[in-house]
């Protein structure tokens, strides 16, 4: 395993405040590792600040969360409130958290994500594409069509009766649609990326430019874009699996477990044989990878996954401070 220094990290905790529950205040205790205390209390409406309440023990002189509590409240780390677009009260608290080192593994591994599978491994497994928006795309249509039949628009297409009950509810119904959606996406992402840190002590990713490459294909009235609706489905795809998120939660779970993340350059990553090194466009047949230099034959993702790999072990070993860090960044030639 490469070396790793723990250092701390803030985590965020959030506690969901049930709007059907009237009148009396429930406690919902929040313990950090610190020792910090904090009891919310539940209501229909927006928690009053008496329903807001926060017991510190004394504060250890080497506990940072403590010392902040002697001084001025810091509103990173004071408890808070927020409110959801299904009209769900959610009360957040941030803490710092100690990391708590896995056992070593000696085990690494490249992933190669995407579409057609979530992710291919360098061990030569395949996670499914789950397509969340794609399951639950009828019943978010029908909210949206009871939606728009309820809404008033102007000549200009402003609504004119954004506060009517039944659109209101109807807004509500989407929302709550929506938020099962992201739900089930974010579960099943945190389940994956818990997998991947309790299995492996280097983990090598693509430094993807998500934002990049989800960008429209309209272009503007002198240069208009081509495969526009092609491209608005690869966009939604693309946001639907999450891509981004695995590898943000990969990284908040590796820090806090002393792993090592690396991100390498991903370009030709598709067309470089994980056997020989050879880099030919020829080589990549759909789904296949056949390398016109050895002859080397394997799924496209998963010699994908191996070249990640590999890109990540000779960044590592090439670099001045090689494994000083869990998730640190590093880039390597293509």
């Amino acid at each position: 395993m490469l070396g790793c220094s723990p250092t701390p990290t803030r985590s965020r905790l959030c506690c969901i405040l049930p709007p059907r529950t009237l009148g009396s205040y429930a406690g919902l205790p929040a313990v950090s590792r610190s020792g910090t205390v904090a009891a919310v209390g539940v209501s229909a409406r927006r928690p009053s600040a008496a329903a807001l309440k926060t017991a510190r023990p004394h504060p250890d002189p080497d506990d940072r969360l403590g010392a902040a509590a002697q001084g001025p409240r810091d509103s990173s780390i004071w408890p808070g409130l927020r409110r959801g677009a299904h009209g769900r009260w959610y009360a957040v608290f941030e803490c710092h958290r100690e990391p708590t080192p896995l056992p070593s593994t000696g085990r690494a591994i490249g992933i190669d994500r995407g579409i057609r599978a979530l992710i291919a491994t360098s061990d030569g497994e395949r996670i499914t594409n789950p397509r969340h928006a794609e399951i639950r795309r009828r019943t978010v249509e029908r909210h949206q069509r009871q939606l728009e039949t309820l809404t008033v628009r102007d000549a200009a297409g402003r609504v004119c009766n954004a506060r009517d009950p039944a659109r209101v509810t109807a807004v509500l119904r989407l929302a709550r649609a929506k938020e099962r959606e992201a739900n089930a996406r974010r579960d099943g992402l945190h389940k994956l990326s818990r997998q991947i840190v309790d299995r492996y002590d280097l983990i090598a990713v693509e430094d993807l430019r998500l934002r990049s490459m989800t960008r429209s294909a309209k272009g503007t009235v002198e240069a208009p874009g081509r495969r526009v609706r092609a491209k608005a489905g690869l966009n939604r795809a693309l946001l639907d699996a999450g891509l981004s998120m695995l590898v943000t939660l990969i990284r908040e779970k590796a820090e806090n477990a002393a792993r090592t993340v690396v991100s390498v350059d991903p370009r030709y990553t598709s067309q470089t044989c994980a056997e020989c090194g050879h880099v030919a466009a020829e080589s990549r047949d759909g789904p296949l990878f056949h390398c016109v230099g050895c002859g080397h034959r394997a799924d496209a993702d998963v010699n994908a996954a191996r070249s990640i790999l590999l890109r990540a072990q000779s960044a590592l070993m090439s670099g001045p401070d090689a494994g000083a860090e869990p998730a640190r960044r590093a880039r390597s030639a293509a």
